[in-house]
């Protein structure tokens, strides 16, 4: 016996239950002659007739009524199988989401949002500190982490790449100091620091601090009214600069001429995440 087919199966099972060529070519949107096609073919295959016609009207040979019952099952079967595999398909479009800091550049979270669009999946971008990020990457909540990794120790239980280093630079109002010439770290020590931080725990920003006085601000706008209401400076990522009023400006030091830099680093937990190797590459083709 020559095997038959899915299709052969599915034109029989429809067949019998709309008694009619036309009407099972309606319902499996394909045209009359391609059905009565895949009903004889069927029969041919299987060595005996399983319809006989009353006019227009068709009904089960009584061979054909005993194959119509396993067929049923056989046919759920492979429909539950379809829905399955097209489950597959849909859950790799469930949206992901990735947790960053506020020192991560728009541009690699643009680059990120636009590449899973193409792709036809959501991406929510939430910006929390390292460690509620932490938290979010451990429960399933968020499936990548993008964090300045400021000297830290990280955890064992996640994945990470380190990301192209974010410059980070001094900057201050005009008032406070004189951008003609160069400050000296004693100087700043000796004036208020603004740490851009979401962090309250010194772990995060100890390597920042170079002044005994300072205050922790998350908010950019808050921090930058701030640096406007008195005599204060801040480090912030060379990305946010354009952002600044005008009598905001980088305060040139004798650390280094391009300023400081850090390294951010991609976390992810134990399971990996979608398109992984393509953020990795599309977040080191960037330059910030």
């Amino acid at each position: 016996m020559t095997p038959f087919s899915f299709l052969q199966l599915q034109a029989f099972v429809t067949v019998a239950q709309a008694k009619s060529y036309s009407r099972a070519a309606i319902q499996l949107k394909k045209d009359r002659k391609t059905i009565s096609e895949l009903v004889e073919n069927f029969e041919i295959n299987v060595g005996y007739p399983m319809f006989q016609k009353d006019g227009r009207t068709m009904s089960l040979t009584p061979l054909g009524y005993k194959l119509y019952l396993r067929a049923q099952i056989l046919s759920a079967d492979i429909f539950g199988f379809e829905r399955y595999a097209h489950s597959l398909s849909e859950a790799s479009k469930c949206p992901v989401s990735l947790c960053f800091d506020e020192s991560i550049p728009e541009r690699w979270l643009t680059l990120t949002r636009n590449f899973f669009s193409e792709k036809n999946i959501p991406l929510n971008l939430l910006k929390v500190s390292r460690e509620q990020g932490e938290k979010l990457l451990r429960n399933g909540r968020c499936q990548y982490g993008l964090f300045l990794a400021r000297g830290q120790v990280l955890n064992p239980e996640f994945q990470w790449k380190a990301m192209p280093q974010i410059a980070l630079c001094p900057v201050a109002s005009e008032s406070t100091f004189c951008f003609d010439k160069y400050a000296s770290i004693k100087e700043l020590s000796q004036i208020k620091q603004r740490v851009y931080s979401s962090n309250l725990e010194p772990k995060y920003y100890s390597n920042l601090l170079v002044s005994d006085n300072y205050v922790i601000e998350s908010d950019l706008q808050i921090l930058i009214h701030g640096l406007q209401s008195e005599p204060s400076w801040a480090f912030l990522p060379a990305s946010l600069l354009t952002a600044l009023p005008d009598e905001i400006d980088v305060v040139a030091v004798d650390i280094t001429a391009a300023g400081l830099y850090q390294q951010p680093v991609l976390l992810w937990a134990s399971t990996e995440p979608p398109f992984l190797n393509e953020v990795i590459a599309l977040l080191k083709s960037v330059e910030c």
